[in-house]
């Protein structure tokens, strides 16, 4: 009989193999940081250094780091200090592939393990044909982590429960001040779904600019929660399982490529009744202010929408956008104010990773957690002449990164899984 999570020969050599040992072990038996000029390295540039141990060790916390709307760079052709930080210390799966191209359905797979027929999670909520939640019967990663005995918690965006949107009958957490906000009624929604410590405030985080206003404090309460509950049951050696969902670079589903004092994206079907949702400008903020004119467009940005062939739901699917943040014209100059807009939103997004990081390492806690980061699908960013996500499974859609970091396999490598 063998031993509990001892390795044998042959499962050790294809671990290593395939380059995917460093995620092993996430299956127990028991219970603001300076940019640089250069863009990384690809995952495959930098040599797997470390060793496969004979057994596997035990009681790993796990941090589950989730963004919204991020599609798999081979290269960055950005600074990312913080995701080049995980590639060089962990793996990188090359040809990591989602289940679903919008938010809700996607999560609902990431979050419970089932394919979208058993989650019942076909479109993003709020849609009048999308007026139920997941069920919370349904066992998330939440229960079975608690039954590993895990202690479990959730921050930042949910988006699989319309009462987390709406806690008040009738308002929506946009609608509300801060302090008007029922935490104690959202964490309580939550616990049913098998987390706690969700202190969050709903999922107003998904609306416009709601990475940019609202990522600094998800990656605040995380930062409190290492604190004062993550380092506490580290020292009791209880491993904990914290889910942190951040939004951007989801906030440039609503950018407004106009430049100013031109109306052309808002002509047209838009509702512009819907403050929350309307297309915006950048941020008056530098990191929202720099341009990367030497990545080149997509070759294909200008492909009809109606080409003989094409699916007629790719040119639905963007009319359809269009009654939400306005259609604009096939213009390159455009598509590159919507990825230089997408771009920076990364890179704000990674100052938040870089955060969180560094308060791993400095609560000692980084050499005793596996940090995983992914997202739930990506941007078609003006490929194929679309922008967005949904209704077609082009690889700038479905291709999304995943990292996984284990502090018992230093090293670095790339999986192609």
């Amino acid at each position: 009989m063998k031993e509990p999570n001892k390795i044998d020969g042959n499962r050790r050599d294809l671990l290593k193999g395939l380059g995917i040992a460093a995620v092993v072990s996430l299956l127990p038996e028991t219970g603001n940081a300076a940019q640089n000029n250069a863009a990384p390295k690809a995952a495959w540039d930098i040599p797997f250094t470390g060793e496969i141990p004979d057994t596997l060790p035990e009681g790993y916390n796990i941090l589950l780091i989730t963004c919204d709307q991020e599609r798999y760079f081979e290269r960055y052709p950005f600074p990312v200090p913080g995701r080049e930080r995980l590639m060089k210390t962990g793996i990188t799966f090359t040809n990591h592939q989602n289940t679903a191209n919008v938010c809700t359905p996607s999560r609902s797979v990431m979050y419970t393990g089932l394919h979208m027929p058993h989650t019942r999670m076909f479109d993003n909520l709020g849609f009048p044909w999308m007026n139920y939640d997941l069920d919370p019967e349904l066992r998330t990663v939440g229960h079975m982590m608690r039954e590993l005995g895990y202690y479990t918690a959730y921050k930042g965006k949910w988006h699989l429960t319309r009462e987390i949107d709406q806690p008040v009958a009738g308002k929506s957490v946009e609608e509300m001040d801060l302090g008007e906000i029922p935490t104690p009624r959202l964490h309580e929604i939550m616990e049913k779904y098998g987390f706690s410590d969700y202190h969050g405030i709903g999922d107003v985080i998904g609306k416009s600019k709601g990475g940019y206003f609202f990522d600094s404090v998800t990656t605040g309460q995380t930062i409190s929660w290492l604190r004062n509950t993550g380092r506490p049951l580290n020292d009791e050696n209880k491993p904990w399982f914290a889910a942190v969902n951040l939004v951007n670079p989801h906030d440039v589903m609503f950018i407004d490529t106009d430049e100013h004092g031109e109306q052309v994206q808002w002509k047209g079907p838009m509702d512009k009744e819907n403050h929350t949702l309307l297309p915006t400008q950048p941020p008056h903020n530098q990191i929202y202010q720099q341009s990367w004119p030497d990545y080149p467009l997509p070759a294909n940005r200008h492909q009809p929408l109606d080409e003989p062939g094409r699916p007629a739901a790719h040119k639905e699917y963007q009319n359809a956008r269009a009654v939400m943040e306005g259609q604009f014209p096939d213009e390159d100059r455009r598509w590159r104010k919507l990825l230089d807009y997408y771009f920076n939103c990364i890179r704000d997004n990674d100052q938040h990773l870089e955060a969180i990081l560094n308060e791993l390492d400095n609560l000692q806690l980084t050499q005793n957690t596996i940090i995983v980061f992914t997202a739930d699908h990506g941007e078609l960013g003006g490929s194929h002449q679309m922008h967005g996500k949904g209704s077609s499974v082009y690889k700038e859609q479905i291709h999304v990164p995943m990292i996984i970091r284990h502090p018992a396999y230093p090293g670095t490598s790339a999986a192609t899984v």
